[in-house]
């Protein structure tokens, strides 16, 4: 600020005047020193922002003369501190890093000498160490000022904190370096691309209001491949060389660059799916693809590219990782082929079982069903009746190997279906020992179930399932018992709810060195050559079902004392109150004599003769009596020519199968197609039963089938 002086024309000023004069030029010397302070102020605050201080030095007396307080800051000391350590040239070296002392010295003496009021200027970085022992960076610039004869007489200079710069230039350095490593060892092709030329071609489209990018760059590939062409690959990694088969950089760019050479309508689809997902929010790029090396062999790839951060608007930087999966594809390709071919196998397994239990389960029907005929028939001595009581336990000991073979059979092949639902323990139980009793009795062996231990439990399980499980663990307890042995039955339900149920025998026992063998399948522990029959995969099936129904199976065993097998199943949901308490409708029991219904007519699709008169026989001693027809189309007019009650049709028919009839039938405009129909068959696969129901078919009766079966279905569709 300058002082304003004014011109005095007049030297004879009153007393007053110069009283005015004086005070308006202290006002002017005030706001001068004001100015000057504010200066001062802001010069003051923006060397402390830039971590500046300044020093003056007199270099003929060999000490300092001037620092700012901002030095103090700088060599991490006071005021007072950095006066009297930098006093000196001596105290000043003190505070420079040893390994920097020398470089200080050399960079200090290099100035050009100049003549007059010239000054020198240069500048440095070194090191200082603060009195904590804290190392940090500085730059130094220095000016020197020389006398007329050329002697250097004083110096001033700037020093700047750049610790926080320098450490930022070493994390980059570091970075850039674990970078370069990364991208050069890493076992993944990479490789690093200038993209802008694609960006360059979205934006001016965007401009141009192009809404589907897809569309205009599949329409117009051609402005597309010229902005491929344009792309700079900047850096790849020997990884992506080795994949590509090339020998040097310079080998693989000019392939990528001769876009002539591998240009289709296949790779333009590549880039516009790649131009779209790094547009999309996350700016990343996954597919598999097809390229090809540079002996032209072709290769299968994992691709994933990804913009740089901070090149989003520009995509200068494009990262593509590049894994060669040519040999996980050929072998997936192996294993989806050898899938197909186990599922061939399987399937061809299934059908093999499903036709060797239909041809074996049609002759068993006849076996086991006039076997049993026999046995009631009132007619027959005492001796003709045991003949057929050993016919029918060996049809049904025979039946029993064919279901344990189609069980292991459908477990293994992951088909066995449950049905779960809420199952009376107490009346499973019951049942499967009633369907035990006769073997038991046969060797006087007693078996001892005290109903008022599990009455109440509810389990959530496959009811029939369930029985099996019963019935293969106490036919074991009776099989392998001492004659005049016992079996004991014993459940519990403990707090949680958790049901435990033991069965326990008086039989031989398992070495506990064997247990592991136990449910290994046609493992018999031994006794294959004895006279107790069995398969060996009775308990192989039956651990597997408790287990699907979420149970489990412990066996406990002494040599001489007998075994016991405890089975544990979680609690049920469904309260007791809602299930029906009562045993089932067809708990087993002997036959007795029907009372002939009245106008019950009932219609049968058989083709086999002898299953023919086996159904006659059964119906008839059960009170029924039944029209035939020898196949579809002979039931079908029956059908259509005399009101029927009940249809019972086998499956496998000539002309027209059971499964075309009972289609027919429910598909008929008239009354005809309400009628109830019960599919017979010795398919017992469970595709086939599933299948009679798909038709139409109301139940499913499979062969072989005793008579109380047939009289619980009769009794079901007929309301008798």
């Amino acid at each position: 600020m300058k002082i304003k002086a004014s011109k005095i024309t007049n030297a004879n000023l009153s007393t007053d005047q110069l009283h005015a004069r004086i005070d308006e030029l202290s006002q002017q010397v005030e706001e001068l020193q004001q100015s000057t302070g504010s200066g001062n102020d802001r010069l003051r605050a923006l060397s402390a922002a830039l971590k500046l201080g300044f020093w003056e030095w007199d270099e003929i007396a060999g000490q300092a003369t001037y620092y700012s307080p901002e030095m103090a800051q700088i060599f991490g000391v006071s005021m007072a501190e950095l006066k009297e350590k930098l006093d000196s040239l001596d105290g000043f070296y003190d505070c420079i890093h040893p390994d920097d002392l020398e470089h200080y010295r050399r960079s200090n003496e290099v100035h050009t000498e100049k003549s007059g009021d010239s000054a020198g200027a240069h500048s440095f970085e070194y090191r200082i160490i603060w009195p904590n022992g804290e190392v940090r960076h500085v730059f130094e610039l220095y000016l020197s000022v020389f006398d007329p004869q050329g002697k250097e007489t004083h110096s001033y200079g700037a020093v700047q904190d750049i610790t926080d710069r320098h450490r930022a230039i070493e994390a980059l350095k570091q970075s850039e370096e674990r970078y370069s490593s990364l991208f050069a060892q890493l076992p993944l092709g990479v490789k690093e691309a200038d993209f802008s030329s694609l960006k360059k071609l979205v934006d001016k489209l965007r401009e141009q209001g192009v809404s589907d990018l897809r569309a205009y760059l599949e329409a117009n590939s051609e402005e597309l491949r010229q902005a491929v062409d344009q792309i700079v690959v900047k850096n790849v990694n020997n990884a992506l060389l080795a994949i590509h088969r090339a020998d040097s950089l310079e080998e693989f760019v000019t392939i990528e660059e001769t876009i002539s050479v591998w240009w289709s309508d296949y790779w333009c689809e590549i880039y516009i799916s790649e131009i779209e997902a790094l547009l999309g929010s996350n700016m990343a790029f996954e597919a598999e693809c097809v390229d090809t090396r540079i002996n032209n062999t072709p290769f299968e790839l994992r691709l994933i590219a990804q913009v740089v951060s901070g090149f989003e608007d520009s995509w200068e930087r494009v990262i593509h990782i590049v894994e060669d999966i040519s040999e996980r594809k050929k072998d997936e390709a192996e294993l989806i082929e050898a899938k197909i071919m186990a599922e061939k196998a399987n399937a061809a397994k299934t059908e093999f079982l499903s036709n060797m239990s239909h041809e074996l389960r049609t002759p068993l029907n006849a076996i086991i069903g006039f076997s049993q005929l026999f046995k009631y028939d009132k007619g027959q001595s005492e001796k003709g009746k045991s003949y057929a009581l050993d016919i029918n336990n060996a049809g049904k000991h025979l039946l029993s190997l064919i279901d344990q073979i189609l069980d292991l059979s459908r477990i293994e092949s992951g088909q066995m279906d449950l049905s779960i639902e809420s199952v009376v323990l107490e009346n499973t139980i019951s049942e499967s020992i009633f369907w035990v009793s006769d073997m038991a009795q046969s060797r006087g062996i007693s078996i001892t179930f005290e109903p008022d231990d599990c009455r109440g439990i509810v389990l959530e399980v496959d009811a029939v399932r369930l029985k099996q499980v019963f019935l293969n663990l106490l036919s074991n307890a009776v099989k392998y018992n001492r004659q005049n042995g016992d079996v004991t039955i014993s459940c519990h339900s403990d707090l949680d709810g958790f049901v435990t149920i033991s069965v326990r025998d008086s039989g031989m026992g398992i070495d506990k060195a064997r247990f592991s063998e136990l449910f290994q399948p046609f493992n018999r522990l031994g006794v294959e050559a004895g006279a107790i029959e069995g398969s060996g995969i009775g308990l192989v099936i039956t651990r597997q079902l408790v287990e699907l129904m979420n149970g489990e199976i412990e066996v406990e065993s002494t040599v001489g004392q007998g075994s016991t097998f405890t089975l544990t199943f979680p609690p049920a949901q469904t309260p007791m109150g809602i299930v029906n308490a009562s045993a089932e409708e067809n708990m087993s029991k002997p036959v007795e004599d029907d009372e002939n219904p009245a106008n019950i007519n009932i219609l049968v699709a058989e083709d086999n003769p002898v299953n023919q008169e086996l159904l006659e026989a059964q119906i008839s001693y059960l009170g029924y009596s039944a029209k035939f027809g020898n196949d579809g189309v002979d039931a079908l007019k029956l059908l259509e020519s005399d009101r029927y009650d009940l249809l019972l049709t086998d499956i496998r028919m000539p002309v027209m199968d059971g499964y075309e009839l009972i289609r027919t039938v429910r598909s008929s405009e008239t009354e005809l197609s309400n009628i109830p129909i019960v599919a017979v068959t010795a398919n017992a696969m469970q595709t086939d039963i599933d299948q009679c129901f798909e038709a139409g078919a109301n139940d499913v009766l499979p062969k072989p089938f005793n008579l109380e079966e047939l009289r619980v279905i009769l009794r079901k569709w007929m309301g008798n």
